[in-house]
């Protein structure tokens, strides 16, 4: 009887150890799968399509530059790279890692700024290269809505919108819509195939009376806005379009959705307002003169 007990007893400590292990397996293998599936999508959001980036704090400055400092956990240079010295290939690799790169909700990366600390230099089995964590400072094209900024006119600026080259970034865009101009004064002429400003030029009678008033006879002109010509504009909207997964997809997108830049997607797009004319707009080559000399002191300082 006591045998038949305790074999009782015996299978059933071992169903309830069994339910135990199950729960708990289950548990681990769900919140593995939960972890994984997490990054992966992470990582599909970066536009740079580098897992291991942390950005630690960004620091804004003048004008539409920020200095963002980073942290990567998987700085690899190369074997063919390890007779120079660790400094200077790990700034290559960065600068090729980074450099001219557009990351969501941040910005361009323009340049390297600094590198703050280096650790590890790990070589492992079988794969030859080194292996660092960097933390770093970059120079981050970031403008901010309401931004004055002075460019040119793009020369591939056509009836979908007026395009403005920074030099270092070309994805500025004026649309032709309320946010953008003023529709009754900013036109597109279909013939020359160039946008144009309509403007009252003023002339004004002999005087005509002995108080000296004079009478004023207004004539409409076009102030033509042409490809290289110096224009400034205010930023309304910095938008991150979703990259594409075909050609075909590209091609059927709009200016501002990314699409239209010389069969090419465009990460980035600065949308920009030439609406208030009486300070925006194109510029004569003397405010040009002024707005590139007020750039210089503000770099200088």
């Amino acid at each position: 009887m006591f045998l038949c007990v305790y074999l009782y007893l015996r299978s059933i400590i071992r169903g309830v150890l069994s339910c135990v292990f199950g729960l708990v397996f289950c548990f681990v293998f769900s919140n593995k799968k939960k972890c994984q599936q997490s990054r992966q999508l992470h990582n599909n959001n970066n536009n740079n399509n580098n897992k291991n980036i942390i950005i630690i704090i960004i620091i804004t400055t003048t004008k539409m530059f920020q200095i963002a400092r980073f942290k990567d956990s998987a700085v690899t240079i190369k074997p063919q790279h390890l007779d120079k010295e660790p400094l200077t290939a790990i700034v290559a690799e960065l600068e090729e890692l980074y450099v001219d790169k557009v990351i969501t909700d941040l910005g361009l990366v323009v340049t390297l700024y600094e590198v703050n600390s280096i650790k590890g230099g790990i070589i492992y089995a079988g794969d030859g290269a080194a292996h660092y964590e960097v933390e770093f400072r970059m120079v981050v094209f970031s403008p901010f809505v309401n931004e004055i900024l002075v460019g040119k006119v793009y020369s591939l600026t056509d009836e979908n919108g007026i395009r403005v080259s920074l030099g270092f970034f070309d994805d500025l865009i004026v649309l032709p819509n309320k946010s953008g101009m003023d529709l009754e004064k900013t036109k597109w002429d279909d013939k020359e195939k160039i946008w144009y400003i309509e403007e009252e030029s003023v002339e004004f009678l002999a005087e005509s009376n002995n108080e000296g008033n004079r009478e004023e006879i207004g004539a409409m002109v076009k102030k033509f806005i042409e490809p290289g010509q110096q224009i400034r504009v205010r930023v309304t909207q910095v938008t991150y379009p979703e990259e594409p997964k075909t050609k075909q997809e590209l091609q059927k997108r709009k200016l501002e959705d990314g699409g239209q830049r010389e069969g090419k997607f465009a990460p980035m797009i600065v949308r920009c307002s030439i609406g208030e004319l009486d300070a925006l707009g194109p510029v004569d080559g003397n405010e040009g003169e002024d707005d590139e000399d007020e750039l210089e002191e503000d770099d200088d300082e």
